[in-house]
Parts: structure tokens; sequence; C-alpha cells
């Protein structure tokens, strides 16, 4: 199996109810996280094999978040993504999740803030 590389860690502010980040939603603010990793790690949107995103609170987030938060930061339509919901240790379970056997080469995991409402 190829090795797993973290090249960037951002994740994006938390937010407060009816706070300055109301408006925006967890994609918009996801796609904007994405976009940043990769601006600041170098690599192109087509290096990108696969995004996983933890998000704990979805409602409101319509069908498949992590996807919105994909096509969002620029990424080709054919990269898949998904969410990791587990309330217990999410950001050790995203960098696990990578390393499935089924995992490409260049995964990138996010975290957007759920709390923007």
């Amino acid at each position: 199996m190829d090795a797993v590389y973290i090249v960037a860690a951002k994740r994006t502010p938390i937010g407060k109810l009816n706070g300055a980040l109301a408006s925006l939603s967890a994609a918009e603010l996801g796609g904007q996280l994405i976009h940043a990793m990769l601006a600041e790690s170098g690599l192109a949107s087509d290096a990108v094999s696969e995004v996983i995103m933890g998000q704990v609170l979805t409602g409101g987030a319509g069908q498949n978040p992590a996807r919105q938060t994909s096509v969002r930061a620029g990424l080709p339509v054919s990269v898949p993504a998904m969410r990791s919901t587990r309330c217990a240790a999410p950001a050790r379970n995203r960098s696990i999740l990578p390393r499935r056997p089924f995992a490409a080469a260049t995964p990138i995991a996010s975290s957007p803030a759920d709390r923007t409402r």
C-alpha cells in the first residue's frame, strides 16, 4: 500500500449562533478550506484522489456535504467524496480512513466547522 502523507493542516473557524459566519454553509467554508490547502501544498486539484470530510451536525446541509465541498473547492467531479460522522475522535478516524486498502494516492481529509448558525 502507498504511504499517506499530511501535506497541509487547516480547519474552518468555529462560529456561534447567528454570528459572522451564519450566512455561510459548511460546504462553502469547506470549499474555501480545501482550496487553501491545495494552494499551500502546491498540489493541483487533479492530484486529489479522494476527499474525506468530518461533519457531525448535517441538518440542512443537503445531500452529501462532502461532495458539495469538493465541487466548491474546484476539484474534478470524478473525485469521490465522503463524510465521517463519528463523534469519538473524528480527526483520528479521518487520518485512518485514507489508509484503507482501496485508498488512492492523494487523499485530502478536511474538517469544516458545522456550528456556523
